[in-house]
């Protein structure tokens, strides 16, 4: 088992799936570590993970809290035109609630279901796992 020794692997794990995109977040360190502390509550952990911790539900945990966050930022994002040329800056929301929807899939199951977060998603107005017609 993998040994999760620090935040800063959280920190490098949060970049790593965030690709690019992580230039446009304008994050600081405090950011990293609101989220990561985020994911520990779920987890109740109470202190750093150690090699109990299991990596596939703290990895998946932190994509889906990190992509949140950053939909969440993203949010007043609009499209608007001037001088002739149009800007879609509503592309990068949309891509981005794809990619939160494709890891809340995954998250999903280590989500407390009583607590007011899963509530919160589980209230969406659809299914994840209902198939478009």
């Amino acid at each position: 088992m993998t040994v999760i020794a620090d935040i800063s692997l959280a920190y490098s794990y949060i970049q790593f799936v965030m690709g690019s995109l992580i230039d446009e977040t304008g994050w600081e360190n405090t950011d990293f570590i609101f989220i990561t502390e985020e994911v520990w509550r779920i987890m109740d952990i109470t202190a750093e993970p150690t090699s109990t911790t299991d990596k596939f539900e703290y990895y998946a945990l932190l994509k889906y809290k990190a992509l949140e966050q950053f939909r969440r930022e993203l949010a007043t994002a609009y499209d608007y035109k001037t001088d002739g040329e149009s800007f879609n800056r509503s592309q990068m929301f949309k891509h981005v609630s794809d990619m939160v929807m494709e890891a809340y899939i995954v998250a999903v199951q280590y989500l407390p279901e009583a607590s007011d977060l899963a509530q919160d998603y589980i209230d969406l107005g659809f299914s994840p796992y209902k198939r478009s017609t």
